[in-house]
């Protein structure tokens, strides 16, 4: 089941980055979120690490987003797809030993959970070519 634990850290990264955007500043419902999942404590600090590598290094990331997403601006893109673009970038970025092709797959179930199928391919598309430069041998 280790793969649906980290599942659930994406997911709860996810809906902390889109509560983020949504509601800049708002920690304490953060906080509460993290501590209401029953989620195991390595992936807890999993998520964690997740969320801090988008405050960190949210520049580059959005700069990334922005460079592969052809002709759309960032600033049009659905808000829960930015955020689950930002996370999933931020594991590309930051935690190299999870193959891409687990960080697709696993962008692309949140998506279709949360986002819509019609985001699908834009994600995809995004991730890929991201991972081509920043994880390219």
């Amino acid at each position: 089941m280790p793969q649906l634990d980290r599942r659930q850290a994406r997911t709860l990264a996810f809906l902390c980055q889109y509560q983020r955007q949504r509601l800049p500043g708002i920690a304490p419902a953060e906080e509460m979120l993290m501590s209401s999942t029953r989620i195991k404590p390595k992936n807890l600090e999993f998520a964690q690490n997740l969320l801090a590598t988008v405050l960190s290094r949210q520049e580059e990331i959005d700069r990334l987003i922005q460079k592969h997403s052809s002709n759309w601006k960032q600033s049009r893109l659905l808000e829960p797809l930015n955020a689950l673009l930002r996370v999933s970038i931020a594991e590309l970025l930051a935690v190299e030993e999870v193959d891409d092709k687990v960080v697709f797959n696993e962008a692309i179930e949140i998506c279709r959970a949360y986002v819509g199928e019609k985001s699908i391919k834009l994600l995809n598309g995004i991730l890929h070519a991201v991972s081509q430069e920043v994880r390219s041998d």
